[in-house]
């Protein structure tokens, strides 16, 4: 089990190295990634499969960033890395072995049962992605206004999907306090795997690239936005009608932040706190009589 935490410890801090962007860091990451990697073989969290999973996931993004490609051949990589995506989202592409650390545990009184695993696919994607992006130095950033607009649409958020969830009920009010195991595994789990991982792909990608297929269009941002939105939405489409609709709607503040910030650490951590305010403070994961 020491083994296990070490593993997935090192996978976080290789994505919090490269997400830095600063170039010495990002050797750092790439090195302890490797390492993670090695390790993940040997604990049988990656197979020899995943490795040349991810193996190609990296070729597809590289040669995104590095323009050396175009016309059918570049839609085909777009193409390709919407599926990679997709298939570590729901978990779909054979090579990997996910780690359960919940198992249809009861969070709250009226809750359906929850079952929480520390993903290997979502943080590969994750550190790939930030690695062969091109972006400034995190100590460039107008963090002033990356907190403006984070607060800005988290509270927008609150105020739309408490709205919905009126006539919706998804959740209920249920204040709970957080235990050291929440603490140490589900804030970072939630934070560096589902609000980053989710963010860089629906905004820092398919936002995105919607503003700037939609660029000869004067509300093109807001094309881009919504768009993504609605796609962020029907992938929730798996878990139920009400969950997708919530979803397409925190995906519109999520965009809001990013439009504003064109940064994906202000839809990162909008995203991060609505999460971290329906897991504190209402039903989680939701009510049992939405099933």
């Amino acid at each position: 089990m020491t083994l296990s935490y070490t593993f997935f410890i090192l996978l976080g801090t290789a994505i919090l190295l490269v997400w830095a962007g600063i170039d010495i860091y990002k050797k750092l990451g790439l090195t302890i990634f490797l390492t993670a990697l090695i390790l993940g073989v040997g604990l049988k969290y990656i197979s020899f499969i995943g490795l040349g999973v991810i193996g190609s996931l990296a070729t597809i993004l590289y040669l995104l960033q590095s323009n050396q490609v175009s016309g059918a051949y570049k839609l085909l990589l777009h193409l390709l890395h919407c599926l990679f995506f997709i298939g570590f989202s729901m978990h779909f592409v054979p090579g990997f072995h996910n780690w359960k650390i919940f198992n249809e545990i009861l969070l709250s009184p009226h809750a359906i049962p929850y079952t929480m695993y520390l993903n290997v696919e979502k943080p590969t994607y994750i550190f790939l992605f930030l690695y062969f992006n091109k972006r400034l130095p995190i100590i460039q950033y107008n963090w002033g206004k990356i907190l403006k607009w984070t607060s800005i649409s988290f509270i927008l958020n609150f105020i739309l999907l408490s709205l919905a969830n009126y006539g919706i009920k998804l959740v209920e009010w249920d204040p709970k306090l957080p235990t050291s195991l929440i603490i140490s595994v589900w804030i970072p789990r939630m934070l560096l795997d589902t609000a980053l991982g989710e963010e860089i792909f629906f905004r820092g990608y398919v936002q995105k690239n919607l503003t700037d297929l939609f660029r000869h269009f004067k509300l093109a941002p807001w094309i881009g936005c919504i768009l993504a939105s609605l796609i962020f939405g029907a992938l929730h489409l798996p878990a139920g009608i009400p969950i997708s609709i919530m979803a397409t709607l925190a995906g519109i503040g999520y965009g809001l932040a990013y439009l504003k910030t064109n940064a994906i650490e202000a839809s990162t951590l909008t995203h991060f706190l609505v999460n971290l305010l329906h897991f504190f403070l209402f039903t989680y994961p939701m009510l049992a009589s939405n099933i």
